[in-house]
């Protein structure tokens, strides 16, 4: 009978769920228990997979805003600075809203009005300093849409170191502008006249309640000079039953009228006119802020506050031919589609 050779055989054995062995006798064999090597360019390869197949965690998206238009507003010796709208190749666009931008404030703010930020500052479409933002200020809640605020110290010409209110775009839109000289406009007699006369006769043709004294109805009155245009032109507010200020009507009957008007040749005539009935359209009285050629096409258009029952929100008018027209109102709950005509056209 031969003798039965045995030969020890070296079985590689991969085997799950044995964590904590090294040497196992099992039937008379010996097997050493090892963890299957990796190749080193295996491994790495691995890792650098790993990284380049895990994405970041994704953060909010940058805002796609263009240059924003500001309202600067002096405060002792420092100033605050508000976001008015978008300048748009087409005029003027809402800022974007917490309904369609999660946290759109802190990110309106983060983007375009950060600490260190240099605003170009203008009057009556005239450059005439720089607003540097120090810090972020909160949120303003006077206006229908929440805006983010800024706050900062004023570099004025001295021409300007009287003036309490600004507009404002960022230095790309506006630094190359030259500083220039600024004069303040007052009304004459003679256009406050004019105006009292042009809303006398406005007021059949609308149909407007006659007011029990037209001059007491006249609730602001301003005098600009638009480059380009023919000459000095007034901007008039009117109110019937009503107060040039946030807050109710006094009266169902309550009516606002605004007009533009300039002198044709013949006198002064109306060249914008913005009429709204309170009881129909809601309040909104339209009062003049200032003018400048913010979207650089060579016209100026003029910015507008409107007043309304619980808040406020701006509008914009533009030249057209020899009138102009409302080219942008704020879209908020208190604004109805307004009845404003361009005159003239």
């Amino acid at each position: 009978m031969r003798r039965a050779r045995f030969r020890r055989l070296a079985i590689p054995l991969i085997l799950t769920g044995l964590t904590a062995c090294d040497n196992v006798s099992w039937g008379g064999v010996r097997m050493r228990l090892e963890t299957p090597s990796v190749p080193a360019d295996t491994a790495a390869g691995a890792a650098e997979a790993a990284a380049v197949e895990t994405p970041p965690p994704e953060g909010p998206r940058p805002l796609d805003l263009g240059p924003l238009l500001f309202l600067v507003e002096r405060d002792a010796e420092e100033a605050t600075a508000l976001p008015v709208a978008e300048i748009a190749p087409g005029g003027l666009r809402d800022l974007p809203g917490a309904d369609s931008v999660p946290d759109a404030t802190d990110r309106i703010a983060e983007a375009a009005m950060a600490p260190g930020t240099d605003l170009v500052l203008f009057i009556a479409g005239a450059r005439v300093g720089t607003f540097h933002v120090r810090e972020t200020a909160g949120v303003d809640s006077a206006y229908c849409q929440p805006r983010p605020r800024s706050r900062g110290r004023l570099e004025l010409v001295p021409d300007a170191m009287a003036a309490q209110r600004f507009l404002a775009v960022p230095y790309a839109q506006g630094g190359d502008a030259p500083l220039a000289p600024y004069q303040p406009e007052f009304s004459t007699r003679e256009q406050r006249v004019a105006a009292l006369n042009m809303a006398a006769r406005l007021f059949p043709r609308l149909g407007a309640r006659w007011p029990a004294s037209i001059l007491a109805a006249r609730a602001d009155l301003q005098r600009f000079s638009p480059s380009g245009s023919r000459g000095p032109v007034i901007a008039t507010t009117f109110v019937h039953h009503d107060q040039l200020g946030v807050g109710p009507p006094d009266s169902p009957q309550a009516w606002s009228l605004f007009f533009l008007a300039e002198d044709l040749g013949d006198g002064y005539e109306p060249t914008f006119v913005w009429y709204r009935i309170a009881a129909e359209e809601g309040k909104g009285i339209p009062r003049f802020v200032d003018h400048m050629d913010w979207d650089r096409d060579g016209s100026h258009e003029v910015l507008l506050e409107v007043l309304g029952t619980e808040t406020r929100w701006f509008a914009a008018v533009s030249p057209e031919g020899p009138g102009w027209y409302r080219s942008h109102e704020e879209a908020c709950p208190d604004t109805g589609p307004g009845s404003g005509v361009a005159a003239g056209r």
